[in-house]
């Protein structure tokens, strides 16, 4: 019994390292994503977001909400594509969002006004695009 399990061992030794080659590629090729994201989505002031135009006028979006989102590819690869989108869960339907691309102007410096009585503004990370998950 023990001269039989070797012979077949032997004549498949080949196949058997390529499983195993092929096993430790899979599992170290893995790809994943971690995604976190701020449980409370803040609303903004009206005209709380702006931008200045291309004639350094500001341009104000109007009922805005802000939410921060990090987005870490801990795997060895790089993942190429993949999709941000924001959407209701209950119809999914999608919300637009602003992307950098989106901004019409060459001025693409968003900024968001946090305090009314003592103004404070901070510059706003706008992605790229929209990425695809």
């Amino acid at each position: 019994m023990l001269k039989i399990a070797w012979e077949y061992i032997l004549a498949n030794l080949i196949a058997l390292i390529s499983l195993a080659i092929s096993i430790y590629n899979l599992w170290k090729n893995r790809k994943n994503i971690t995604v976190t994201y701020q449980e409370n989505i803040e609303i903004n002031f009206i005209d709380g977001i702006f931008v200045f135009d291309s004639n350094n006028e500001i341009e104000t979006y109007k009922t805005t909400m802000t939410i921060k989102i990090s987005i870490v590819n801990p795997s060895p690869n790089d993942i190429g594509f993949f999709d941000l989108r924001v959407f209701d869960p209950v119809t999914n339907i999608n919300i637009p969002f602003l992307t950098y691309r989106t901004l019409p102007f060459t001025n693409k410096t968003v900024i968001r006004i946090v305090d009314y009585k003592n103004p404070k503004y901070y510059e706003l990370d706008i992605p790229q695009r929209k990425l695809c998950f």
